[in-house]
């Protein structure tokens, strides 16, 4: 993937966001928008803070840091936000006490190491360092406290895609709720 495709994904998930705002709220309080990109310094420092851990940082991760440095507003709903280079290295401590949560599930690796996302319900989102692959591209894990199960994306590409995916399925449904409402 280019950072061109990288940041067409972005913009279109924001954009499905957008849309599904339109049926679900008068006036959103503030729209997501993408950051501007982290600098060559900054990646340098996320490589050097993760290398401690003997990671590696994803490519497709890499890819979109370079295009936008963390999303504030990712998830209007509940406030999940994917981290910026900073945010990651300055929630060392706090990301810790994740790892009773990875521990409760037998097939998650510790994605407690390597968050790169959270919000205001109990949710994070991170990278699970056992399955690196071939490529340097590691699964992304979705913890919620209230789901049975974590959601699991082979790579960071695929959570995009999954996420626009889910925006446009909420947007045809909520298109398809007002057609019924008006035939009634």
């Amino acid at each position: 993937m280019t950072n061109d495709e990288m940041r067409r994904i972005l913009e279109d998930i924001l954009e499905a966001q957008h849309e599904f705002l339109k049926f679900h709220s008068d006036q959103p309080e503030v729209l997501s928008q993408l950051s501007a990109p982290a600098s060559p310094q900054q990646l340098t420092r996320l490589d050097a803070f993760i290398g401690r851990r003997k990671l590696k940082l994803p490519p497709s991760y890499r890819q979109f840091l370079s295009v936008s440095n963390g999303i504030q507003i990712f998830r209007i709903q509940t406030r999940f936000a994917l981290r910026s280079v900073e945010e990651i290295i300055a929630a060392e401590t706090d990301d810790e006490g994740w790892d009773e949560l990875s521990e409760d599930f037998d097939d998650v690796g510790p994605v407690h190491h390597f968050i790169i996302g959270g919000g205001d319900a109990i949710v994070v989102c991170g990278f699970d360092p056992s399955t690196v692959d071939d490529r340097g591209e590691m699964k992304v894990i979705e913890f919620d406290v209230e789901m049975n199960d974590p959601n699991e994306h082979d790579d960071f590409e695929a959570f995009l895609r999954a996420e626009l995916q889910n925006y446009q399925d909420d947007v045809a449904q909520a298109v398809q709720d007002r057609a019924a409402l008006k035939d009634d």
